[in-house]
């Protein structure tokens, strides 16, 4: 029941250790650049690539993984930085080291993506037993007869135009699939905080900074969901 949980701690591992690579050649590629060329504008150039491309790497990591995507801002800050840099590298004959410089910086990315795809799987198969497509969703939005079986379909909380005062809820496609830390049997939360799906959380027997308390219906034992950041507000599930 931990391969799960193993397998994200590993896929972590591995872009954490991508990343590193990621900053550490460029970091090699200016120093490469002071040795080799001797020229301050040179080196100028290659730390602007490097701010650019590292800065473009970074607005793509923040993104969470439900939003994350090549948009046209991590496009060209990245762009501009590996092509600034392959104009100074043409100048002193070091292409070689540029298309390692490139593949240093494309591998981060490529681990990112496909952890992003993993998860979209895991939360399908949760909801609906298999990996759903885009035109699954819109199939069953289209199916839909009200305006709240349409928001239903899409994943969006319905709010009544008019009518008597809703209390607010949250929605989470993992609360309801949570394992007991002390009994491994499995658990559905009551509460969920409102963005308790979008920023990272471990499940562990301790409160964290940020936690929900959880009591086991089968053995009784108290234990957390914990979040790295606020994921804001707690609320009742709807």
């Amino acid at each position: 029941m931990n391969s799960p949980k193993v397998q994200q701690k590993t896929s972590g591992l591995i872009i954490l250790v991508t990343l590193a690579l990621a900053v550490l050649s460029w970091i090699a590629a200016i120093v490469l650049m002071g040795v080799l060329s001797r020229s301050v504008l040179y080196i100028l150039l290659t730390v602007l690539a490097a701010a650019a491309g590292l800065f473009g790497l970074y607005k793509y990591m923040v993104q969470s993984a439900y939003e994350r995507n090549i948009n046209g801002l991590t496009v060209l800050l990245m762009g501009v930085g590996l092509i600034l840099a392959l104009w100074t590298f043409n100048h002193i004959h070091l292409t070689w080291a540029w298309l390692v410089l490139c593949l240093l910086q494309v591998i981060p990315v490529i681990f990112m993506r496909q952890d992003k795809i993993n998860e979209d799987r895991r939360m399908d198969i949760h909801l609906y037993g298999r990996p759903q497509t885009d035109a699954d969703r819109i199939a069953r939005a289209t199916q839909a007869t009200s305006m709240r079986g349409y928001a239903n379909a899409m994943g969006l909380n319905y709010i009544p135009a008019s009518g008597p005062v809703v209390r607010p809820r949250a929605a989470s496609q993992f609360a309801a699939h949570l394992t007991c830390q002390h009994c491994s049997q499995p658990q559905a939360a009551g509460e969920w905080p409102v963005n308790g799906d979008m920023v990272p959380f471990y499940n562990q027997k301790g409160p964290g900074k940020y936690s929900l308390k959880m009591t086991c219906p089968h053995c009784g034992k108290d234990w957390y969901v914990a979040w790295d950041q606020d994921p804001g507000q707690i609320l009742s599930l709807s």
